[in-house]
């Protein structure tokens, strides 16, 4: 029995003396364990209405001459064949459509159009990549861009990266900035969830120092 025990110490004292060593490697080698995914990111409040220099396309069934694309004038107006003159800025999808349509019945060129409206780009929207990147700056944002995505239209990491320490900052419904770290290399490694941006959120990745 006292054998036993003498022989479960030893194991005890060889398993400390491994996670000691263990702590110390880590240490030494200035490798801290990645940052959690945060926790107190503020949910995505995501503004689909158009502005300025926005593009979509209109689609009204079985009227060719009416379907195509536009882009939303600086006084936040497209010209709509037969129609002329629409205010569409600050407008949603759905409420673009519903005007055209209305607009067409009230000047009488037709009884019951259906009428979709499509964003294909947001250029009034943006998000911003800034730091050790291969090409910091402004970019349009896009409806279900993530950060990996983002970071890539940056051109990437540039060499001196610290990757785990990027930091997502973005302002909530009342005003507030509110900033976080993102472990961008758990993400790409795929050990943690891709993140969603919104319009304006900004992305700041810092340089590693060893």
């Amino acid at each position: 029995m006292e054998r036993s025990s003498r022989k479960h110490g030893r194991q005890a004292a060889a398993g400390g003396g491994f996670a000691t060593l263990v702590l110390v490697s880590l240490v030494a080698t200035g490798c801290p364990p990645p940052p959690p995914m945060p926790t107190n990111l503020p949910p995505i409040t995501v503004d689909t209405s158009v502005g300025p220099t926005d593009e979509f396309e209109v689609r009204v069934m079985g009227q060719e001459q009416l379907s195509g694309a536009f882009q939303v004038a600086s006084d936040g107006t497209i010209d709509f064949p037969l129609v002329g003159r629409i205010l569409v800025a600050g407008r949603q999808p759905q409420e673009i459509s519903q005007a055209i349509r209305q607009a067409l019945i009230d000047l009488e060129f037709l009884r019951d159009p259906q009428v979709t409206v499509l964003v294909t780009q947001y250029r009034s929207k943006k998000i911003s990549v800034l730091g050790q990147v291969q090409h910091p700056g402004t970019f349009d944002w896009e409806e279900g861009v993530t950060i990996i995505q983002a970071i890539a239209l940056a051109g990437g990491f540039g060499p001196l990266a610290d990757r785990n320490q990027t930091q997502l900052t973005r302002v909530t419904r009342e005003g507030e900035e509110v900033s976080v770290l993102v472990p961008v290399e758990e993400i790409e490694e795929g050990r943690q969830s891709d993140i969603l941006l919104q319009p304006n959120d900004r992305i700041s990745v810092p340089q590693r120092f060893y």
